[in-house]
């Protein structure tokens, strides 16, 4: 019996001193709320249609590259006429891509 009494004891004590922290307003979540907005309200400039599963992403001055990891090719893209320009086949696995001065470095692991 005490121990049942001393249960119910902590258990109402506990409830007592958590009940204020559970109604507190939930935390601010990060971010600034002005600049938010849904992936769905993002139009694209062009489409490009590329075979296998387009991965790495890289942007030159002129230029785009992507990856497709399951065909082990490159592809640059030109934003100026919204075309595939130039194919490149490179050794699996393409792991990522990163355009520098005009120069593009793949890592193939």
């Amino acid at each position: 019996m005490k121990r049942t009494l001393c249960a119910l004891f902590v258990m109402s004590l506990f409830m007592t001193l958590a009940s204020p922290l559970a109604q507190q307003p939930a935390p601010q979540k990060p971010g600034v709320p002005g600049v938010q907005h849904p992936m769905s309200s993002i139009i694209p400039d062009a489409e490009y249609a590329i075979n296998g599963n387009p991965d790495w992403l890289a942007i030159g001055e002129d230029q785009v590259w992507v990856n497709s990891k399951p065909t082990d090719i490159v592809l640059r893209m030109d934003p100026q006429t919204n075309r595939v320009v130039a194919t490149i086949r490179v050794g699996p696995p393409t792991a990522a891509s990163e355009a520098v001065r005009r120069m593009l470095y793949i890592a193939s692991m």
